[in-house]
């Protein structure tokens, strides 16, 4: 591997690939079936898994590192405002994210109340660990899930959550 490509890759994992965007706007547009998000770290860094299944019948799996802004602008589309994700398809993004990426996107869906949470079983990992598995309904089969550590201070959120 030459210098050259070594910095390209380097670069390449501290940006958004445009690609990558261009692709979940073009899936968006073709107006899926229905559309799965889910926010997660991969390899410590905060990424986002889209699935869209199609009137065809195709799948489409999508999976990028994110951002804050990319990360709003997914959601924004999944309610067909494609304003925010257009404006980022046109401009580099630099990644960005905090270690717990995935539990503050939950809080701050829990805090805003508008998307119906339904909570499923719980997943158990094969050393028993459980985690939770909540599915936030944006748009009519538009759904942002999330799998996390259950532990006090996620059991607290809950808690809150259905007492308010």
């Amino acid at each position: 591997m030459s210098l050259k490509n070594n910095a390209e890759n380097q670069n390449q994992q501290k940006n958004i690939e445009l690609t990558i965007v261009e692709r979940i706007v073009a899936g968006v547009n073709n107006e899926p079936r229905e559309i799965r998000v889910r926010f997660k770290q991969i390899w410590n860094v905060p990424s986002v898994q889209l699935n869209f299944q199609y009137k065809s019948g195709i799948r489409e799996f999508l999976v990028t590192p994110t951002n804050e802004k990319l990360s709003n602008a997914i959601i924004s589309a999944l309610t067909d405002d494609m304003e925010a994700i257009r404006e980022i398809k046109d401009q580099e993004q630099a990644l960005g994210g905090t270690e717990n990426f995935e539990l503050e996107l939950f809080e701050q869906f829990l805090s805003e109340r508008k998307n119906r949470l339904t909570i499923e079983d719980d997943f158990k990992a094969n050393d028993g660990t459980r985690y939770l598995h909540a599915k936030f309904t944006v748009a009519y089969h538009r759904v942002v899930e999330f799998y996390l550590l259950r532990t006090e201070h996620l059991e607290s959120l809950l808690d809150a959550a259905k007492a308010a």
